[in-house]
Parts: structure tokens; C-alpha cells; sequence
């Protein structure tokens, strides 16, 4: 007989960590999206499907087409300030390098938004640049 556990760790409803342990074996599982139950030679399984990533600010929800919009690019190179603010989605949390290389970019991540966002402060004349990094999703206005 096989056993399947499925442990979810949740915050609220924001899932932070899946684990599955199938047949003695611990399997670390995706943290969101929702569940496709399924079988494969007898066995039961649960597998996650990935949803689009959504920025989860307190005013609203919304998940963002990936890249910069070019208007908005625009519109930041006119800018006499040294730093814009704006929202930045990454695919993923930076590592160590990543933040070394949004430093070089002059990238300051500011507060965290999940779902891998940030309200950040970069110089006008690197918004195209930074948008163009693979590690970044998307980079918007504040609104």
C-alpha cells in the first residue's frame, strides 16, 4: 500500500511551502498556484499548476504583463530626477549576485510586494537596462 502525505504550510492564504512525501521520499513542491490531481500506473498524485505571478498590493491585485511598457520608458528618460520610483516583479527572490548586479545597475530594492516585487528607486537613463535583465519580469509605474 503507498502512502501519499501532503503537508501545506500556509500564512493566510498565501502558501509558503509544499512538501510531499511519497513512498518514504520528501519532495519539496512548488509554493503556488493550484492543484491538478491526477494518476499515473495506480498512483495518486497532486502536482501544482503554476498561476501568473500576481502583485498583491494592499489597493488591489494584479498580475502584469512581462517587460516595461514603452510609453512608460518614455516617459522616465524626460525625467530631471536622479532616482524614479517604481515597481519592479522579478522572477524570483535575488540572490546574493543578482543584488550585486542590481546594485552596478544603480537598483535600489526598496519594500517588498509579494509576489516577487519590490518598490525600487532607479536612475531614469537604467530603467530600459534593468528591464532588460533576465531576472526581471517587469518593471511599472506606481500607481
Amino acid at each position: 500500500m503507498r502512502i501519499a502525505l501532503f503537508v501545506l504550510i500556509a500564512v493566510g492564504i498565501q502558501a509558503v511551502s509544499v512538501l510531499s512525501v511519497v513512498n518514504d521520499s520528501i519532495v519539496d513542491g512548488d509554493n503556488s498556484g493550484t492543484w491538478d490531481n491526477g494518476t499515473d500506473d495506480n498512483n495518486t498524485y497532486i502536482t501544482p499548476v503554476k498561476n501568473p505571478p500576481e502583485i498583491l498590493l494592499k489597493s488591489r491585485h494584479f498580475v502584469p504583463e512581462p517587460g516595461i511598457n514603452q510609453t512608460f520608458a518614455a516617459e522616465l528618460l524626460t525625467s530631471k530626477e536622479p532616482g524614479v520610483h517604481v515597481l519592479v516583479q522579478l522572477y524570483h527572490a535575488p540572490t546574493d549576485a543578482e543584488r550585486k548586479l542590481f546594485e552596478e545597475n544603480n537598483v535600489k530594492l526598496l519594500a517588498y510586494i509579494p509576489d516577487n516585487a519590490w518598490f525600487a528607486s532607479i536612475p531614469p537613463e537604467n530603467v530600459a537596462r534593468v528591464a532588460a535583465l533576465q531576472e526581471v519580469r517587469w518593471v511599472g509605474k506606481i500607481l
